[in-house]
């Protein structure tokens, strides 16, 4: 009980007993959404335990014999919630009271195989019992099949080919069971399905239609409404076969329905065109067959299947019965239609942040795989273009934390907020997630997924793709077919590729070594897909730069995985950013840099780095506005990662903007007031402005740090402290490295010796940030020098620009030489 109290405080409105109410319906991820709905638009969690208390305080024993009116209790045996004990009870207590106990699990009336208690109710009512099912039916054939599968598989590969249709026969059976449609046989890439009517059997080939579009496939649909026979779980008779006939009249795209099918929808709003008569193979006469042009713009198709199925049925008696015993979805039913104000709400999202998801397997050891779920999410999240999403390293700070969801909400500079749950039980996952409005903590969608852990991938794309649906958010051809395309994936080697990257996220020597064996056991167990050598690739780079002593190939070690990856998928957009940072940084392509920079963030706009690596590209090429823009871009993504705060004053400094690069970099101080790329960045600007001691005591509030030394001894020089100069430059000379190399070139050329810093600018290996001498600050009269020209000339850089507002370097020689 204290468990159930629990659930209702802290989970109303998320869907919560649905395991009680409607056990059957637990998987089912759309009923799980209504439910959530109507627990929200229904009661507060307050109210709900309010009237929870009200009713443990009742006692109405002592009033059941005084009912005397007719009296039927009705009671679902199997449900486990409430005990048949109490049924029973009842009866036996009210004054000729009948007990009828029904087959069934569900609490919910509505829910389950409603005629067995809609009969006994009619009968109850009328007198008059029901006459038997037959095994002949009325129903709504719906036949579909891919048009030129054939040269698709030729095109594509075994392989491929059977990736896509697994993918296309996903969403073929999500938009069947959307629509409350019975797939009864599928063969190849075609599928048989019935329906109870005709309306929604024309929305689900629609739905399916569209829904497969994206996938750059085309599908021919035909519908016939006629009497069927069941023989188990299959259909069979004529009308199937005129189904089939007419599907196979149809053209890539459309949807062809016979005139009864016409007919029985005429005045719902539907449009047709008229296509005339035809004749079908095997079936007598002539056929009028008429082309789906537009449906109705009401939402029909939210109602749960029970409600139309039930609202349907013949005779004024049973629609009384079907009203009688439908009081809660009715109430239901109205809130799914009252959603102005949500919807208004859930338009206004355009940056969500997915908080980091809860572990319900009770097992701390599954941590990393919680952790693997919500990047997943994030990673998914991010294909939609309109959409910006806080990255996972600014997300998983608030992993327990205890804040309230506005707060955390204003700190990233969001508008919503996903947060949700995965449990796991072997090789099964479910998942649940809700959007939330984040300034007014309103829960506007709610579902549960669940699915073997080797297409755990897809289910992310669906949530991915309902959320986007969900805010109003129109996927382009290209985003909807990366969302639906997600490949299955080995569970031992996804397991493996998890618990890799948790141990890389630790940011730790032992961390980055324990992940990569994970990585590499992986790819061992999965050379054929790319997230395993995604996750090589960044834990060897992060080998080279986060590790006293890595390999001297690591980076190359990084490249080649990164490369693997590209080949298996050329759509990987990590795989693509790698190649640009590669381009940029170490092969200087500076033209193949920027189209895979293009390329990466056209495949996912919401990878911080990228845009952060970008901004330094542009600002080479004295595209200032550009380079702050997409530093800006990348701050708002991940505004919790000092770096990219203090990048951002750093791009103000390269572009000669001192005054802008303050104001920045006092902003970042508030991320982390000790960062060092801050302070350095700090120092810069208020030197650029010619206030030198402030300068230096920013920069030396770094402490130790191989960045400081990049402004110190400039500064220093500058300041006229010129024996602190060559002090910080011999210690520098003493152990040289690439990125000392960098700070003796700034060091010497601030105090004057330009043939100094020509001997360091000549150093070997040279650093990735040589070709930023280009635009570095405060490089005074150096920037001048035809040898640092004549070098960026060999790079294939224009010259400096000529427009630097830098300070003249003005030195005391009083401190002597």
């Amino acid at each position: 009980e204290e468990q159930v109290i629990r659930e209702m405080r802290y989970g109303w409105g998320r869907g919560i007993l649905l395991d009680r109410v409607a056990p059957s319906m637990v998987g089912d991820p759309r009923f799980r959404s209504w439910w959530a709905r109507y627990q929200r638009l229904g009661s507060s969690p307050g109210t709900v335990l309010a009237m929870r208390r009200m009713i443990e305080e009742s006692d109405i024993r002592r009033v059941l014999p005084s009912i005397h009116v007719p009296t039927l209790v009705v009671h679902r045996k199997d449900n486990w919630w409430i005990e048949g004990a109490h049924g029973r009870y009842l009866a036996e207590h009210i004054p000729g009271a009948r007990l009828v106990e029904v087959p069934g699990v569900d609490y919910f009336p509505f829910v389950g195989d409603g005629d067995a208690i809609l009969d006994p109710i009619e009968e109850f009512l009328t007198g008059a019992r029901r006459a038997p099912d037959s095994d002949r039916i009325l129903a709504t054939v719906l036949f579909t099949d891919i048009v030129g599968s054939t040269e698709r598989a030729a095109e594509l590969g075994d392989r491929r080919w059977r990736e896509l249709l697994e993918t296309h026969n996903d969403v073929v059976r999500r938009e069947l069971g959307r629509f409350r449609g019975r797939e009864v046989d599928t063969a190849g890439d075609g599928f048989l399905a019935t329906f109870d009517g005709p309306a929604r059997a024309i929305r689900c080939a629609q739905a399916i239609r569209d829904q497969v579009a994206a996938l750059g496939l085309e599908i021919r649909a035909g519908l016939h409404t006629g009497e069927v026979e069941r023989a188990g779980d299959d259909v069979r008779g004529i009308a199937v076969h005129i189904g089939a006939r007419v599907a196979a009249k149809a053209g890539a795209g459309d949807i062809l329905v016979s005139r009864s099918v016409r007919d029985t929808v005429e005045g719902s709003g539907f449009a047709f065109e008229d296509l005339g008569t035809r004749e079908l193979k095997g079936a007598r006469g002539e056929w009028r067959l008429f082309r789906v042009t537009g449906l109705p713009e009401d939402a029909a198709a939210l109602a749960p299947g029970a409600w139309e199925r039930l609202r349907h049925r013949v005779g004024p008696r049973r629609a009384l019965v079907a009203g009688l015993a439908l009081v809660v979805l009715a109430v239901g039913y109205a809130g799914i239609r009252s959603t102005g104000p949500e919807e208004a709400l859930a338009s206004e999202i355009r940056s969500l942040a997915v908080l980091p998801l809860d572990n319900l397997t009770g097992d701390p050891e599954q941590e990393y795989f919680a952790d693997g779920m919500t990047e997943a999410l994030i990673t998914e999240l991010s294909k939609v273009g309109a959409l910006r999403v806080i990255s996972r390293t600014s997300s998983m700070r608030f992993k327990e934390a205890d804040r309230s969801l506005p707060e955390i909400a204003e700190e990233l500079g969001v508008t919503g907020v996903v947060e949700g749950s995965v449990a796991r039980d072997g090789d099964r996952v479910r998942i649940t997630a809700q959007l939330i409005h984040a300034g007014t903590d309103t829960h506007l969608w709610a579902e549960s997924f669940e699915s073997d852990l080797s297409n755990v991938l897809r289910v992310q794309g669906e949530i991915a793709s309902d959320i986007a649906r969900e805010i109003e958010i129109a996927l382009t051809p290209e985003e909807a077919a990366r969302l639906a395309s997600s490949r299955s994936v080995d569970p031992e080697a996804y397991e493996a590729y998890l618990r890799g990257n948790f141990h890389l996220n630790q940011m730790s020597p032992e961390g980055i070594e324990r992940g990569l064996e994970y990585l590499r056991e992986a790819v061992e167990k999965d050379p054929g897909s790319p997230l395993p050598y995604a996750g090589l690739a960044r834990g060897y780079s992060l080998f080279a730069s986060h590790t006293p002593d890595p390999p001297p190939d690591a980076f190359e070690r990084a490249r080649a995985a990164y490369s693997r990856a590209l080949e298996l998928d050329p759509d990987f957009a990590e795989a693509h950013a790698a190649v640009a940072e590669r381009k940029l940084y170490l092969e200087r392509d500076w033209e193949g840099a920027e189209a895979s920079f293009r390329r990466a963030l056209e495949l996912n706009p919401s990878l911080p780095g990228t845009h952060a690596h970008y901004a330094w590209y542009l600002n080479l090429f004295d595209r200032q506005d550009e380079a702050l823009a997409e530093m800006r871009r990348a701050v708002q993504i991940d505004p919790l990662t000092p770096l990219y705060a203090a990048w951002l004053a750093e791009i103000h400094n390269f572009g000669g903007d001192y005054e802008g690069a303050e104001a920045a970099a006092e902003r970042a101080l508030e991320v982390d007031p000790d960062f060092p790329w801050t302070r350095v960045a700090l120092g810069i600007a208020l030197a650029g402005r010619g206030r030198h001691e402030e300068a230096i005591e920013a920069i030396e509030g770094a402490g130790p740090s191989p960045v400081r030394a990049l402004a110190l001894g400039t500064i220093y020089a500058l300041a006229g402290r010129r024996a602190e100069a060559r002090k910080l430059a011999a210690e520098l000379e003493a152990d040289p490295d690439p990125l000392k190399a960098i700070s003796l070139v700034l060091i010497y050329g601030a105090l004057g010796e330009h043939d100094q810093a020509a001997r360091w600018l000549a150093f070997e290996p040279a650093h990735p940030w040589v070709p930023w001498l280009r635009t570095w600050p405060l490089l005074g009269s150096f920037r001048e020098d035809p040898r640092l020209r004549e070098l960026l000339r060999e790079m294939g850089l224009p010259p400096p620009p000529s427009d630097r507002s830098d300070l003249p370097v003005e030195v005391s020689r009083s401190e002597g030489s």
